[in-house]
């Protein structure tokens, strides 16, 4: 790595605040390497300092000078034991390092690095590490952290680290240069993987700590007259207890919140039947799973829906403790007032909270977190309407005149300066900021992130929808403003400035030094817009108080995103959506063609359930979404669309084929089902139209439509109910194939996909038809296909004019097809696959090893997406390879039984599968063969006895299809040689780009009657010719010689290749050199060194 570029995947701006901790003692720092830790002390400091946080109090209460120098033990101590925080870093050194006269100086090394994880702690040294070594015991050191010492450099090669960064010999201080520090050893010894460890601990630790120091509070939401409420240990302050999914089987974030409540966090208690709040209690313990309690309501839901038996509901419990109630209860709509709607809308973009849009209460919210500005809220409510703060909950949340962090005293509070606009601020932040000891730390931020971050603010104001690249710079402007908060906090300190506009007096200072940036920029050409960072824009992106989409880089949504796509609602009964998950297709009716033709390849369609068979009616409150596709190729199909379960005349000849499918659990595990079970099975895990309706009034105060059988969701918006629905659907979904693997082909190939190949009625060939009847009943019954034929006739071209049509005409069954050309050197590992090295071993021989599929089984499974296809494979020239060696396994799955082959993936063997030995939706080291997929592969018959034989066994697996060369006419008269020019002519009138005179045309089409005619089965196909006729008319000059000549050569570099190894190649050669138009010395030259043929002297 090039000194100076990034590590580790961060920013500087994202690096933890860091502290380094000198000792010159060797068993000391043996000590706290050994024991996770590090401890201090000096004799003017031995008492316990955890509560003494100021300067001041640590003088007071010690020995230690009033001086504030960094050496000073109470200056060091306070740092030590309460500016440091859990998750900063913290670095061991020896020594002291400065720079003089262009010259690093000082015996200082850079011995560990770890991460603070533990609170201070004073104690005897003796009673914190035990018995201490010899050396130790003149250094009694008292104040404690705990470290863990991720980088231990006296254990890496190389030893100690001698850095180019200064550092004070004074034993604890800042260490502002940790990046540069960081950057240093990456470059000289490496260690990434360590950094990476260091740092994501310190994130995680300094995560944890926060957490631990917020209190959750919860609201639940339920009826304090149910009948449970009596029972003790279950009742109202006792438990909160619910089941732990619905009655459909899905899951309930409602419920599932119940395990997210920690011992200790508040329970606000909400009697439904009042629509008041209660009182509140203390969660004694986490939860536990149970069942719910015999005989209650949710109870017999579970025996009438669900098949349990009494008391065998799986439920959620989470004991309570110190129950107490408001002396009087109060009223939600106290709380829901319009008065608070603005601040309520806001907290509900960001939060699943117990009120709807229409602030009410949401129906089946049981249990929701409370964001803090919720809680305030409801306590200033309380303290104005009930006349005291919810139990258990601290009074002084309700005074918004607190400024958290600001500890001033009341003259420097008096001298604040209060401003009205961000224009004033910034005038102001910039003046004042010449006064002290600071520069605008934005200046060090890059010019292309502060453009970055302008374009993103271009345009955007709160409640607005903003694009993924968007909200990436809004992250990261964010995440540097929390990271460098404690940094402007000093600065806001220092200029006596007030907040604005609901932001405190650092996020003022930011936003005007932000702005400044931006001027700067501005004048020196790199910006060409005004400053527009604003108070409500920062205030938006530091509380997401702006619309993005959840799921940007799923494949749905990176769909729905582009310009040319739309999204449609399609909504139907269930008894209809069976079949499209059979046959992988939506069906349309005539009367609907109008909508079938209106959808385009990369449309999306969301799947809607709203009634249980299409003579049901409509119920809108028992409705669901299930799934969501890309739109595939639109087709027409005669193929019945209802199974045998059905008896519905109505057909749906127009079809959709879907590009990418995602079904929800109950969907995606569907087979065979009847419209009893199909009701049940589809409601699994899928989505209630309610939810979905919520969705779209969040999006644009608009109902989800339910009354249209397909219709564009189009509302004219960048996040309207098409992209929201699309956006949550997602996360309920899983991928699965999108083609139906069971279904069978039951059409025809078209013979109009032969088209582009001519066969001349002069020839006597097969008609397109006949050949297309042949390869129908074959691929019809399930066969492999096998095209033979003398070289040139068209096989390959035939095979893969085959595949294409299956793939334009049956797209729900097939997703494409490949073409590939057998080797000798063919093995399994060619064709199924095998181990081969991971991108992370490198060079390094003994790296991880991977199953990589071979080009058979990538027909079976997108690579890229993991996802089950279905892609007949067209294998040129099979014969090429030995087949025991290139198919091994395979001879086992073509004859339709399962495989395991010597290979894992994930501890599994990979299997092979019919599609009766798999599962609904194949695991990753399954691979599944649809009922569909062939084979289809070409063998020359001038090959059969010169490469590798074919086993009866394989053989048997194949249909095969002869390809014929074409039936020139015998003899030389003159009617015989008219029939031959007028094949030729229809080659011609197909081959566009080839215009041959009459004298070439006869010339050629008599060497290809030559040789054709010479030995019985050995020919050669129109394919040749076509080359010959290329060669001929692209020499036309005088330089490339006479007719003669060039017929010539083009019979020697076309024809001559396929006589190779053909053991009657000297009769063939000597046919052709009896035509006219063949130069017979340079063809008898060309037999000997090509063929090693002597042709007999001309008599």
């Amino acid at each position: 790595m090039t000194q100076g570029s990034p590590t580790v995947g961060q920013d500087k701006d994202s690096v933890p605040r860091a502290w380094h901790i000198g000792f010159n003692n060797e068993t000391w720092m043996d000590l706290f390497l050994s024991s996770d830790s590090a401890s201090m002390g000096w004799p003017q400091v031995e008492k316990d300092i955890s509560k003494l946080q100021s300067h001041e109090s640590i003088v007071d209460a010690t020995d230690a000078s009033e001086s504030v120098h960094p050496r000073n033990p109470a200056v060091q101590l306070r740092k030590f034991a309460h500016e440091a925080e859990i998750g900063d870093i913290i670095v061991l050194k020896d020594g002291l390092r400065y720079h003089s006269d262009d010259e690093w100086g000082g015996n200082g090394n850079i011995r560990a690095i770890g991460v603070i994880d533990g609170e201070y702690t004073h104690a005897d040294a003796r009673d914190y590490y035990g018995e201490l070594p010899i050396d130790a015991t003149n250094k009694m050191n008292e104040h404690h952290r705990s470290v863990r010492w991720v980088i231990n450099f006296d254990e890496q090669l190389g030893g100690p680290f001698t850095p180019e960064i200064a550092f004070s010999q004074w034993t604890f201080d800042e260490l502002d240069e940790y990046p540069t520090l960081r950057e240093q050893i990456i470059s000289s010894r490496g260690l990434h993987g360590k950094f990476t460890e260091l740092e994501e601990y310190a994130t995680s630790v300094a995560q944890s700590r926060e957490e631990e120091k917020q209190t959750t509070v919860w609201i639940e939401k339920s009826y304090h007259n149910r009948e449970d409420r009596e029972e003790p240990g279950w009742g109202l302050g006792d438990a909160l207890w619910c089941p732990q999914t619905r009655t459909d089987g899905g899951g309930s974030i409602y419920y599932e919140n119940a395990t997210g409540v920690k011992k200790g966090d508040v329970i606000i208690h909400l009697d439904q039947d009042q629509r008041a709040f209660t009182g509140a209690s203390i969660a004694a313990d986490d939860y536990e799973e149970t069942t719910c309690l015999e005989d209650t309501e949710w109870d017999r839901k579970g025996v009438s829906e669900m098949e349990y038996n009494s008391g065998g509901r799986p439920a959620y419990r989470v004991p309570l403790k110190d129950y107490r109630e408001l002396a009087a209860p109060l009223d939600v709509d106290a709380v829901l007032d319009e008065e608070n709607k603005e601040v309520l809308h806001k907290l509900r973009e960001d939060h699943t909270v117990v009120y709807s849009k229409n602030l009410n209460l949401n129906q089946g919210a049981y249990l929701t977190r409370s964001p803090p500005a919720l809680v305030e809220l409801i306590n200033d409510t309380a303290h104005q309407k009930v006349g005291e703060s919810i139990p258990h909950l601290a009074t002084n949340t309700s005074n918004r005149d607190v400024q958290s962090g600001n500890d001033e005293d009341e003259e420097k509070s008096k001298a604040r300066e209060a401003v009205d606009s961000i224009s004033e601020a910034t005038s102001l932040v910039v003046e004042r900021l010449a006064e002290t000891e600071y520069t605008n730390p934005l200046r060090e931020v890059s010019g292309d992130r502060i453009e970055r971050w302008t374009l993103a603010l271009r345009g955007f104001n709160p409640g607005y929808f903003v694009t993924p690249e968007e909200e990436i710079e809004f992250q990261d402007l964010k995440a540097y403003l929390e990271t460098n908060r404690e940094h402007f906090d000093r600065i806001a300190s220092e200029i006596p400035i007030t907040g604005l506009d609901n932001m405190n007096p650092t996020e003022v200072v930011f936003l005007a030094l932000l702005r400044d940036r931006q001027k700067s920029l501005i004048e020196s050409h790199v910006l060409d817009i005004q400053p527009n960072a604003s108070q409500p824009k920062l205030n938006a992106i530091l509380r997401g108080a702006y619309r993005y989409f959840e799921n940007p880089t799923h494949p749905i949504i990176q769909q729905v995103r582009k310009d040319e796509t739309t999204v449609y609602r399609q909504s139907a009964p269930i008894d209809y959506w069976i079949p499209v998950l059979q046959h992988r297709a939506c069906g349309i009716g005539e009367s609907d063609y109008g909508l079938w033709a209106e959808l385009n390849p990369g449309d999306v369609i969301a799947f809607h359930a709203n009634a249980e068979t299409r003579y049901s009616d409509p119920e809108y409150d028992d409705g669901f979404m299930f799934g969501i596709a890309v739109v595939g190729e639109r087709f027409e199909s005669n193929k019945n669309w209802w199974n045998d379960n059905y008896a519905h005349d109505d057909q749906y000849p127009y079809r959709i084929a879907f590009d990418r499918l995602f079904l929800t659990s109950g969907a995606a595990n569907a087979s065979n089902l009847t419209v009893t079970d199909g009701a049940t099975q589809l409601r699994k895990g899928a989505v209630s139209t309610n939810t979905v309706n919520d969705w779209c009034q969040d999006a644009t105060d608009s109902d989800f439509p339910v009354n249209h059988f397909l219709i564009a969701l189009d509302d004219d918006t960048k996040y309207g109910r098409g992209e929201i629905i699309a956006d949550r659907l997602v996360n309920s979904t899983t991928s699965v194939s999108p083609v139906a693997t069971t279904g069978e082909f039951t059409g025809t190939v078209d013979p109009d996909a032969f088209d582009e190949i001519v066969f001349p009625e002069a020839y006597d060939l097969p008609t397109a038809t006949e050949i297309s009847e042949q390869i129908t009943a074959a691929v019809r019954a399930g066969d492999h296909i096998i095209f033979t034929g003398p070289p040139g006739t068209g096989k390959t071209e035939i095979a893969q004019h085959v595949t294409a049509d299956l793939v334009k005409n049956h797209p729900n069954l097939y997703s494409g097809y490949q073409v590939t050309t057998a080797t000798a050197d063919w093995s399994t590992f060619d064709t199924v696959g095998g181990y081969m090295p991971t991108e992370s071993a490198g060079d390094d021989s003994n790296g991880d090893l991977a199953f990589t599929p071979g080009i058979v089984l990538n027909r079976l499974k997108d690579p890229q997406t993991g996802v089950q296809s279905n892609e007949p494979i067209i294998i040129d020239e099979l014969n090429r390879a030995d087949i025991d060696k290139g198919f091994g396994q395979l001879f086992t799955l073509l004859s339709g039984q399962p495989v395991k082959l010597p290979y894992t993936k994930d501890e599994q063997e990979i299997e092979l599968l019919p599609t009766d030995h798999a599962e609904t939706v194949p695991a990753d080291h399954q691979y599944v063969v649809p009922d569909s997929w062939h084979i289809f592969a070409t063998m020359n018959s001038y090959d059969k006895t010169s490469l590798y034989e074919m086993s009866y066994a394989f053989m048997r697996r194949f249909a095969f299809i002869r390809i014929p060369a074409p039936n020139l006419p015998e003899g030389d008269d003159e009617e015989a040689l008219d029939t031959l020019d007028e094949g030729m002519q229809q080659y011609i009138d197909a081959w566009e780009e080839i215009n041959p005179t009459p004298e070439e045309l006869r010339a050629v089409g008599l060497v290809w009657k030559h040789t054709n005619q010479a030995v019985e089965d050995r020919a050669i196909g129109p394919a040749i010719v076509k080359d010959m006729l290329g060669y001929i008319t692209n020499h036309h000059d005088a330089q490339n010689g006479n007719l003669k000549s060039r017929v010539t050569n083009a019979a020697i570099s076309y024809i001559f290749p396929q006589l190779e190894g053909v053991p009657e190649r000297t009769q063939i050669v000597s046919h052709i050199a009896d035509v006219d138009e063949i130069d017979r010395d340079m063809i008898e030259t060309a037999a000997r060194d090509m063929l090693q043929v002597t042709l007999e002297t001309e008599s």
